[in-house]
C-alpha cells in the first residue's frame, strides 16, 4: 500500500463523555475530517499518557491516535480556514494491510509533533 494523503475541506467535531469509550478507546475529543464530500479520515484526540495504537486505513478512511494537546492547533487551522492535510503511510516491514502512521501538516509542510512542530521531511 501506499503514501495517501488528504486535503482537508470540512470537519465535525465530536466530544466523547468520559464514561462511554467502547470502540472510540480513551478519546476525549473527536474530528471527522472531510476532502469535498467525502469522509477521509477521524482523528481520535487521547492523552499523553494513552499508548496509542497504530493508524489504521480501513474502508478508504483513516483512523488514528494523535495527543490531546494538538487539538486546539488542528481546530484553531481549520477554524481559521487554512489548508490543512492528513497523511497515512503503511508501517514498514509489516505484514498486516492497513496498519500505518498518520499525522496532520498544514501547507508548508509542518508535522503537527507531539511536542513540536517539525519540517517534514520527502
Amino acid at each position: 500500500m501506499e503514501f495517501i494523503t488528504h486535503r482537508i475541506d470540512t470537519y465535525i467535531l465530536r466530544e466523547c463523555p468520559s464514561d462511554k469509550h467502547d470502540l472510540i478507546i480513551e478519546a476525549t475529543k473527536v474530528i471527522d475530517l472531510y476532502s469535498g464530500e467525502n469522509h477521509v479520515a477521524s482523528a481520535y484526540f487521547a492523552e499523553e499518557n494513552f499508548c496509542r495504537p497504530d493508524a489504521i486505513f480501513s474502508e478508504e478512511k483513516i483512523h488514528f491516535y494523535a495527543p490531546v494537546h494538538q487539538y486546539e492547533a488542528v481546530t484553531e487551522q481549520l477554524n481559521m480556514g487554512k489548508s490543512i492535510y492528513v497523511a497515512w503511510t503503511p508501517l514498514s516491514g509489516s505484514n498486516v494491510s492497513g496498519y500505518g502512521e498518520a499525522y496532520f501538516f498544514n501547507e508548508f509542510k509542518t508535522v503537527f509533533e507531539f511536542e513540536t512542530e517539525q519540517t517534514l521531511i520527502q
